[in-house]
């Protein structure tokens, strides 16, 4: 009777001891998965973080090109305004003239 018990118990535990190598191994199998998932995810973030950066420096040049653009018109535009402060007084000078001799 003892004997028979302790095949029972020792028929028992090796059942348990495979149920539990299943489950560790339904348990790393899990883990591996969302090691995985966690890597493909950094990675994406890393993609995402790249591009972002890399987009951030295109919008820096293009307002520095907007810059460099603004100050050539304002200079153009202040050049444009000293010819035409010029001319204004030619155009006084030679009105001027006219009355002058006119009269």
């Amino acid at each position: 009777v003892v004997a028979e018990n302790v095949r029972k118990l020792s028929d028992q535990s090796k059942v348990a001891a495979e149920q539990i190598a299943g489950v560790a191994n339904e348990i790393a199998e899990n883990l591996q998965d969302s090691f995985s998932k966690i890597s493909t995810t950094m990675v994406n973030v890393v993609s995402v973080s790249e591009e972002t950066a890399a987009s951030a420096e295109e919008v820096a040049a293009a307002a520095e090109e907007m810059t460099a653009t603004i100050e050539e018109l304002s200079s153009a535009a202040q050049e444009l305004t000293t010819q035409a402060e010029g001319s204004q007084k030619l155009i006084d000078r030679f009105t001027l003239e006219k009355k002058l001799t006119a009269k």
